[in-house]
């Protein structure tokens, strides 16, 4: 869950996701006894990139949860009014129900959400059905009984695809009729079945059934329509506050870029683009200051080189005269160049001319004779 803001937001000039659709603050703050509930006993919730059918699956697994956590709460409070009936079944039957809703529980945590739903309608079902067979002999005060079975069509259309509500209201009509046809009954039941109100009893709750599977499919499927332009508009949000933000970003880095080169231009070669690895135009920013960076070094080498091009005039002169003159060479300044350490061994040399070449070993070949060589004596 995103947090909520008063303001849109500054940057981009948009309303976040959160603002558009009016969602809570951030449910880190504060872990709610349902957001308990729903961390043991559904599926983690889904970031809003998933697919719509796994949110949906979520939002199943959620409702799968909470409904059979008010089930269980139901029937443990059933529990003691058993008691004190004469029909033990129903005791028995709850413990049963109260089993099974555990056992659909950890079926829905492990993500098995559909699994979990046929288990839990199923039960209920034959929870009905149970105790409309054990109520014997049967009367025609419990007519209304068959009324009661809407509630496990509610719970299939909650639960399960919402086609699977008319196979729910064949079962129950069915059954309707195979019990008011084998279920052992009073005689004033008897009597009120062999008259032409057979037909009333058997096609009021049947038409209650299929009326209920009607409209709830209906409601069913305009929910689900709901939620998924909900979710497309929440997607939609999504996109935009998130294009906003990439337009912004490349707007700063674009800025950042055109700084670096204004800089550069202005002779300050140490610029460079201060975009980090998470920006969108960090390569182009790190291939632009690994090129600034060569021709630093590019531009360094050639004032170095311009700096020798410079000093050699004057140190050729000042060899030249210190021969002419034979005098020792003077201590040459520090020039900043690669000549620095050669200058640093001639400052205060003599050069005289040497009158004949040097005997070379045998094998090497000799100066030409027009080659003048130097020596430089020990200061």
């Amino acid at each position: 869950m995103s947090n909520t803001f008063p303001q849109p937001d500054n940057i981009s000039g948009t309303w976040s996701p959160a603002e558009i659709l009016g969602e809570e603050q951030d449910t880190q703050k504060h872990i709610s006894i349902a957001g308990r509930w729903y961390r043991l006993t559904a599926i983690p919730e889904q970031p809003y990139q998933t697919s719509f059918v796994k949110r949906e699956a979520e939002r199943k697994s959620r409702l799968l949860s909470t409904a059979v956590f008010f089930l269980m709460l139901v029937v443990a409070l059933l529990i003691p009014a058993t008691l004190f009936i004469a029909n033990r079944a129903v005791l028995w039957l709850c413990i049963i129900v109260l089993a099974i809703c555990m056992i659909s529980l950890i079926l829905n945590r492990n993500g098995k959400t559909i699994l979990a739903g046929v288990i839990i309608t199923i039960m209920f079902e034959v929870a009905f059905f149970l105790t409309i067979v054990s109520t014997k002999p049967f009367d025609v005060a419990n007519l209304p009984l068959y009324d009661m079975l809407v509630l496990p069509e509610l719970l299939v259309a909650s639960l399960l695809p919402g086609s699977s509500i008319f196979f729910a209201a064949l079962l129950n009509s069915l059954f309707i009729w195979g019990d008011l046809v084998f279920q052992p009954r009073t005689l004033l039941l008897q009597q009120y079945l062999s008259s032409p109100l057979f037909y009333v009893a058997v096609v009021r709750p049947v038409v209650i059934q299929l009326l209920v599977a009607v409209v709830v499919y209906i409601w069913v499927r305009s929910t689900l329509r709901a939620i998924e332009r909900a979710d497309k508009a929440e997607m939609l949000a999504h996109l935009e506050h998130a294009l906003a933000e990439q337009k912004n970003q490349l707007e700063t880095g674009i800025q950042d870029i055109l700084q670096t080169h204004t800089a550069i231009s202005n002779g300050n070669l140490d610029a460079r683009v201060p975009l980090t690895q998470d920006h969108a135009l960090w390569p182009l920013a790190n291939a632009l200051n690994t090129l600034l960076t060569r021709f630093q070094r590019s531009v360094k080498a050639e004032q170095n080189m311009q700096r020798v091009q410079v000093m050699l005039p004057p140190i050729v002169n000042a060899l030249q005269e210190a021969e002419q003159q034979q005098r020792p060479l003077p201590a040459f300044q520090h020039t900043a160049t690669p000549l620095d350490p050669l200058l640093s061994w001639l400052s205060g040399r003599f050069i005289s001319r040497s009158s004949a070449p040097p005997r070379l070993p045998k094998g090497e070949h000799k100066q030409p004779r027009n080659q003048t060589l130097y020596e430089f004596p020990e200061r």
